[in-house]
């Protein structure tokens, strides 16, 4: 059984499984926003969002890797983003590109995220890039993911805040390049997050 968060994740899984069993080589998903029920104002709301995060503490606090990726369905646009923190000095990576048809890519450039299980286990990987930083690495979740109450604010001026995110700790497992180095990460704790909404952007 699924915990409602997780419903969706299991129904495409399900589908994939029962084209792959019937010989459907192609598979195309209309990317319906799950933001409210239908007709729901903020469905339409350029801002709309479909976000996922991973952070990567370092045990021993030699570094901080934060990524994720945005999906932005009214607008067509994705975009991605890099950020490592190492002796006083963060290091930034920014990407960007069109949203085609497929709302399953997880890739931009050199960055890429790919479910290995679902709600489970995922591949996180960022090739050579100007910023200097590398990385390939696997998060295993420690427990299934948790939903956080959905939090509403409103605004006079219409630029309120409406969305659902849900947390899941993990571990990482891979590693990191960066200035010349590699670090291995062994077990590294970290969290897994995915936000879907509005969401005003001074909030």
């Amino acid at each position: 059984l699924a915990v409602r968060e997780a419903l969706g994740d299991v129904r495409e899984a399900e589908l994939r499984t029962a084209c792959a069993a019937l010989g459907v080589h192609e598979l195309r998903l209309l990317g319906y926003r799950d933001s409210g029920m239908v007709g729901a104002p903020e469905n339409d709301d350029p801002r709309w969002f479909d976000r996922l995060y991973f952070g990567l503490p370092d045990p021993e606090g030699s570094f901080i890797l934060v990524t994720g990726l945005g999906v932005y369905p009214n607008t067509k646009v994705v975009d991605g983003y890099v950020a490592l923190v190492h002796n006083q000095a963060q290091r930034n990576l920014r990407l960007s590109r069109h949203l085609g048809a497929d709302r399953a890519d997880t890739s931009i450039g050199p960055l890429s995220f790919k479910v290995l299980e679902p709600q489970r286990r995922w591949a996180l990987k960022l090739g050579p890039n100007q910023s200097g930083v590398e990385f390939s690495l696997e998060y295993t979740a420690r427990i299934a993911p948790y939903l956080v109450k959905r939090i509403v604010y409103e605004r006079q001026e219409g630029q309120g805040t409406s969305f659902s995110h849900y947390f899941q700790p993990g571990r990482f497992h891979g590693d990191v390049t960066f200035r010349g180095g590699k670090f291995l990460a062994q077990g590294f704790v970290g969290t897994r997050d995915r936000s879907w909404g509005i969401r005003a952007a001074r909030e």
